[in-house]
């Protein structure tokens, strides 16, 4: 959480420093305001965060009448908590300055970014967008890609989705080595606005830059999986197996359910015998039972019968049991 607030503190004082120093920023502080807050910087730079706080909270108490140099002290106040990992407390010195009228509008805004970004580590979706959307109209500076991103997701948590897919791509474009998270939320965006050609693309791009992550190969066959294209599915988890990207067990077992799903089931039996018999699997209740059943629909009953009796043995179960009292009554096998 601690590294979260940080980016947020390094984000938000860059900020603070084009404000002070950008034509368009003007007011500019008094010259005892600003070689007090470049004391600060340096006590942030010992971890002397009291004596940052004690100064700043002096600075704040002179500096009441006067709205712009208040509400740049509150913001390096509010950093200074951040760095503390009190948001809550940091919040609270933002929601003083954002009272205080005649505020430039440039400082307004990067109070309402500052305020927007504590809101979303929060969890306030809602908050955060609304402050994001304030920001945005008005700030003359230029936007940082990371900035984009977090008004992007807030869009997206509060379903705002055409503006979520306007602001992440914005961010994307602006950042050449744009975080892996930042395109798995373009494609989320572009599936839920129902465009899943454009989605299927941006999982495509991910796999061509990444080929051997399994987190995206995953999401590939999940994608099919949600449009209930159960073949397509299948397709990309049996390729990404036998390129050896998906090993998990949990992979082998999915790709066996998906035989089953795609009316191939003696396919998903022979994988599981296959991963019995070289010990990629634990010949537990739960493995055997699947193998049973994938048997019985391939129609090889006996093999089946030996793989219900085994997992019988194994865990009592009164279904199984009941299973395979019908396939011997089924057979008339209770005559012998």
């Amino acid at each position: 959480m601690l590294t979260v607030r940080v980016l947020i503190v390094l984000i938000s004082v860059m900020v603070a420093m084009q404000a002070m120093a950008e034509p368009v920023a003007a007011p500019s502080p008094s010259r005892s305001t600003f070689v007090k807050l470049m004391k600060v910087q340096k006590y942030w730079e010992d971890e002397d965060y009291d004596a940052a706080i004690a100064d700043l909270e002096t600075l704040l108490g002179k500096k009441h009448d006067d709205p712009y140099e208040f509400a740049l002290a509150s913001q390096f106040l509010a950093h200074t908590y951040v760095l503390l990992d009190r948001p809550q407390a940091a919040r609270r010195v933002l929601e003083a300055a954002l009272e205080k009228e005649g505020i430039h509008f440039q400082l307004l805004a990067n109070l309402k970014l500052f305020y927007g970004q504590l809101a979303l580590g929060d969890d306030e979706y809602e908050l955060a967008r609304q402050m994001f959307e304030e920001w945005l109209a008005t700030t003359m500076q230029v936007a940082d890609s990371s900035q984009l991103f977090s008004a992007a997701y807030a869009n997206y948590m509060t379903q705002h989705l055409s503006e979520a897919e306007k602001l992440v791509e914005r961010a994307i474009s602006g950042n050449a080595a744009a975080p892996d998270s930042w395109h798995r939320l373009h494609y989320q965006i572009l599936f839920d606005l129902e465009r899943y050609e454009a989605a299927e693309f941006i999982l495509l791009d991910m796999l061509e830059r990444s080929p051997a992550d399994d987190g995206y190969w995953r999401l590939l066959a999940n994608h099919h999986l949600r449009r209930e294209d159960s073949v397509k599915a299948l397709a990309a988890m049996t390729i990404a197996r036998q390129i050896e990207i998906l090993t998990e067990t949990e992979d082998l077992l999915r790709i066996v359910s998906l035989y089953n799903v795609t009316e191939a089931p003696e396919r998903g039996a022979r994988m599981l015998e296959q991963a019995l018999a070289d010990a990629e699997l634990e010949s537990d209740f739960e493995v055997l039972r699947k193998l049973g059943d994938l048997l019985l629909l391939s129609r090889e009953k006996a093999r089946a019968i030996t793989a219900l009796q085994r997992a019988a043995t194994i865990a009592p179960d009164g279904k199984t049991h009941e299973l395979l009292a019908s396939i011997w009554f089924n057979d008339q096998e209770w005559r012998n």
